[in-house]
């Protein structure tokens, strides 16, 4: 990519972040990247938690999308977020 589209990019990403108005959603993107005191999982950590996943789902711990979407937004309404 030229350094003329790569700041084009970077210009555009920041447009879309500036319209955020989500603090966790913020705080979440920061996350990915590493710049929060959030500890980012090792390869090997990732794997052991979808495994642990995997158990729960096999024993029938399971969650549907509209109850996470439910649950979601409970959690939203009590933190002051919606």
């Amino acid at each position: 990519m030229k350094a003329k589209d790569l700041a084009t990019e970077k210009l555009k990403a920041l447009q879309v972040v500036m319209e955020i108005d989500n603090p966790q959603v913020l705080h979440d993107i920061a996350a990915v990247y590493g710049k929060t005191g959030v500890k980012r999982l090792s390869v090997e950590e990732y794997n052991d938690e979808l495994e642990k996943s995997e158990k729960q789902g096999k024993k029938g711990h399971t969650i549907t999308l509209d109850e996470l979407k439910a649950k979601t937004e409970k959690w939203e309404k009590a933190k002051g977020l919606k």
